[in-house]
């Protein structure tokens, strides 16, 4: 599951090389062709941190751990505050009150979406958690596949047509997804190299959809964003993708690697840092220079194996940096493991009489 993070952030980070860079929307020919590949891993790869938060903390158990939340908070906040702290003290590219409010309250203000959401699926965790425990493994696929039907399969097939379908919702679908994959189990084939093949199956078919729809509406800024139509995260394709490929990696029999675990533990500062709001504005083309190689198909390819490569590195070593330092400030104090402690005893669900 640490390998698959991995995977995960290097399709995010890969995703938003394409899309801020230019890649896609700014460029044509090959470069935009080899872009239509990349357009949907940022869905993938949040799709898949979720089914595995799932299959972590849904999958039987129902105890809350208000440590593991808190240092979610201590996550954000610190990236948040600590790059708009230094942006503004250096003058480093442009700002308005809208951003320091982002920064100021990353939360509640969306500067990380996923986070947001995230959290808020975490605060339902105990309950959730109950729930998949209570719930009879028939009941529980019923309920998967309605939903599924509702917040995929029509909005698939029927443009607009997902009222019920939010950030929220469908981490929060995909939450459920996992803790019933770790419960029950889901193995379909006796082969589980099919699920594999499922995956790099369904995922060249997005990424040439891509490709051709972009040729289609090129020229066309009021019809282009319908290029990537089948590249959100709750379109089926997407959802066939994400399934197929967890499912691969929870057959997977591999030995525990500790440089794995490590990067895999630390993936969430790369997300943190390379999507904060001021980072991106100057992060493209400031620091990878990515609108210099949007008209040459091949440095194109170079600069996004060796952009991305480098996003994540950057990530690993300043998050390990940051959280070791974070530990020692706040997250060991005996005054935290008390609070902490006495969170837990609190939300602890009573059992049914």
């Amino acid at each position: 599951m640490e390998l698959l993070r991995i995977i995960a952030m290097l399709f995010i980070v890969a995703h938003h090389y394409v899309w801020n860079g230019g890649g896609w929307k700014f460029s044509t020919g090959i470069v935009q062709m080899e872009s239509g590949f990349f357009v949907a891993g940022g869905s993938l790869g949040i799709n898949l941190f979720m089914l595995i938060s799932g299959y972590f903390l849904g999958g039987g158990s129902t105890e809350y751990k208000t440590k593991r939340f808190i240092s979610i908070l201590t996550d954000v906040w610190s990236y948040s505050w600590i790059i708009a702290a230094i942006f503004m003290a250096f003058g480093l590219g442009t700002y308005n009150m809208d951003d320091i409010l982002a920064s100021v309250f990353p939360v509640s203000r969306s500067a990380y979406w996923f986070i947001t959401a995230y959290i808020g699926v975490m605060l339902f965790v105990p309950f959730l958690n109950r729930f998949v425990m209570k719930i009879s493994k028939k009941n529980f696929k019923i309920l998967l596949l309605v939903t599924a039907f509702i917040m995929s399969v029509l909005p698939t097939f029927i443009p607009y047509g997902d009222p019920w379908t939010s950030e929220f919702t469908w981490l929060l679908f995909l939450y459920l997804v996992g803790a019933y994959i770790k419960l029950h189990g889901f193995n379909i084939f006796k082969n589980k190299s099919f699920y594999l093949w499922i995956f790099l199956g369904v995922y060249f078919l997005v990424g040439a959809a891509n490709d051709v729809f972009a040729q289609i509406f090129n020229g066309h800024d009021a019809l282009f964003d319908y290029a990537s139509y089948f590249t959100r995260r709750n379109v089926l394709p997407l959802l066939v993708c994400s399934i197929a490929l967890f499912l691969y990696f929870v057959n997977l029999e591999i030995k525990p690697n500790k440089v794995v675990n490590y990067f895999g533990k630390m993936t969430l500062g790369v997300y943190l840092l390379h999507s904060n709001l001021w980072i991106k504005k100057i992060l493209y083309d400031k620091v990878l220079f990515s609108d210099k190689v949007l008209d040459s198909g091949g440095l194109f390819s170079i600069a996004l194996i060796g952009s991305t490569i480098f996003i994540f590195i950057a990530g690993i070593l300043i998050e390990s940096i940051r959280s070791k330092g974070m530990e020692k400030i706040l997250l060991n104090r005996k005054f935290v493991g008390r609070f902490c402690e006495w969170m837990d005893n609190k939300l602890k669900l009573q059992e049914e009489k």
